[in-house]
Order: C-alpha cells, then structure tokens, then sequence
C-alpha cells in the first residue's frame, strides 16, 4: 500500500465564511478526487502551525510539507501537484 499524501488546508476561521467558500469548494472539488489516497486536515489560518508557512490570516494549502499555495490556487495547479506527490509514492514503494 502507497503512503498517502498529506495535505493542510488553512482557512481565515474567523471570518465570515464568504471570505473563503469560494476557495474552500474550489479546493474540496479537488480532494473529493483522492480521498482514497490522501489524508488532509484544515486549520485555522490564525493558528500557530499557519505562521510555519506563511499563511497566517490568509488561505492556503501545503502539500507534504513543501509545496504550498496561497488563495488564489487553481483546481488545475491543485490536482497536478497531488497527482505529482502520488507518482512519487509509488516509486517508494
């Protein structure tokens, strides 16, 4: 069995939530995909483990704790960079 890969979503959770439903739902389209084959956790971007990656007060996703993204991040650029750490893991296996 492949190692799943690991994704942190970070969202401003003391916004109002239309502050971030858009990129919400644009980045849960993409995880929907690879439940199976990922494990991925939000945060409060107000949060400590948010100023790790520079986004605190801000939206973004970390993907195994190296390829990170901030709000404006498209389904497209998402999916390729899952796809990507996936194909890693296969060759680790």
């Amino acid at each position: 069995m492949s190692k799943k890969v690991r994704v942190k979503v970070f969202i401003p959770t003391r916004s109002c939530y239309c502050a971030y439903e858009a990129f919400l739902k644009r980045v849960e389209g993409v995880l929907k995909k690879y439940r199976d084959q990922i494990r991925f956790t939000t945060y409060s971007s107000h949060a400590p483990e948010a100023a790790n990656y520079g986004l605190q007060f801000s939206k973004g996703v970390v993907i195994n704790e190296k390829i990170k993204f901030g709000p404006l991040v498209k389904a497209n650029q998402l999916e390729h960079a899952i796809l990507s750490e996936l194909n890693k893991t296969k060759g680790d296996e």
